[in-house]
């Protein structure tokens, strides 16, 4: 599943996309134009190139929603776990220095706040 949301894939499947659209409207165009020129777009309908057309923008449209989940899907993952890697590097530092500075600013509202932050933290990779 990853590899027909891959940008190579998608770069392939986009520029398919634009050049068999291309050939399908000029192919309809072709279908309706008589020899005098003129254009019978109430023959439309009738013309498999016409439901050709319906079925590659539907597939497009398709194909468009499965990767825009899929890469929210990938991006909500990287993102909990760089944060989940930040917290076990650095997190508790950071936690650190705040708590000394609430110390040093006899700050007890911050002070409680972040001693619950902490534990939270401290049972979340325990937990893991």
């Amino acid at each position: 599943m990853k590899r027909i949301f891959h940008p190579i894939a998608k770069s392939i499947f986009s520029v398919l996309s634009l050049f068999l659209s291309g050939i399908l409207c000029s192919a309809i165009v072709a279908e309706l134009t008589d020899k005098n020129g003129r254009v019978h777009w109430n023959e439309i309908a009738d013309k498999g190139t016409f439901y050709a057309i319906v079925v590659l923008i539907i597939i497009s449209i398709i194909y468009n929603i499965f990767s825009a989940s899929y890469e929210i899907g990938y991006r909500q993952k990287i993102n909990s776990k760089f944060l989940e890697k930040f917290i076990k590097e650095k997190g508790l530092d950071v936690l650190a220095d705040q708590v000394a500075e609430a110390i040093k600013n006899n700050d007890t509202a911050k002070l409680t706040n972040l001693m619950d932050m902490k534990e939270l933290i401290t049972k979340n990779l325990e937990a893991k």
